[in-house]
């Protein structure tokens, strides 16, 4: 949390949202686990130094957009399927682009040698960091 207090909290709202950018808080694992607390990085970024805009953007995400979710799951009982799904998104899921079946063994995705070079770099950056971007987490290889 210090190093992101000190180092990418200046600039958060706008970098967050780049890949190629150390932009983001890199905490959501230890928000997952619970190694921090939620209100403990709130008070901390509230408090911080750094431009009200993006301590305003963090702050959203972290409350805001976290609620949300935990309010979907507990009043959802569709919640683990297609059919929580708004009507436009299961019909932006249906027409996106697949990747065509390749005979990719388990060894090329873990290793990064796949014909995709946006997944092979995803994937080294968590096999060499333990932390992947956010938006690079729900890509698979993509056609070629």
């Amino acid at each position: 949390m210090q190093q992101f207090l000190k180092y990418r909290l200046k600039g958060y709202a706008t970098n967050r949202n780049h890949p190629d950018v150390d932009g983001t808080s890199q905490l959501s694992p230890y928000l997952h686990f619970g190694h921090i607390g939620v209100h403990t990085v709130a008070m901390a970024v509230k408090n911080a130094d750094a431009p009200a805009e993006d301590r305003k953007a963090f702050l959203e995400e972290l409350i805001v957009r976290r609620e949300l979710a935990v309010n979907f799951v507990r009043f959802n009982p569709n919640y683990e399927n297609f059919d929580s799904c708004e009507p436009w998104a299961d019909v932006t899921h249906a027409n996106m682009p697949r990747c065509p079946c390749l005979p990719l063994h388990e060894k090329q995705l873990e290793n990064a040698e796949t014909h995709d070079p946006l997944w092979n770099a995803a994937q080294k950056q968590m096999v060499l960091t333990g932390w992947m971007h956010g938006y690079l987490r729900c890509i698979g290889p993509r056609r070629s």
